[in-house]
């Protein structure tokens, strides 16, 4: 997922822990300065929000499901 400052990805394990779902996210910025916003905000993932453009970027493993945003 875009991680911009993590805002998203602190959601949506915030979302899936009330469920009681377990939730491993990755996320892609391709803005250096967001990237590090985000990791700054959520410093327990910080190793798994990467920096990058999702149309070259190669992951550092297979992901089961990849859903992505416009952005808006």
């Amino acid at each position: 997922m875009r991680c911009a400052n993590g805002y998203l990805m602190e959601s949506l394990m915030r979302w899936a822990d009330k469920r009681g779902q377990s939730l491993v996210i990755h996320g892609i910025e391709i803005s250096p300065h967001l990237a590090t916003l985000a990791r700054t905000r959520l410093p327990g993932m910080a190793k798994r929000i990467h920096t990058g453009n999702a149309i070259d970027w190669c992951p550092p493993q297979r992901f089961d499901l990849v859903a992505g945003g416009t952005g808006e």
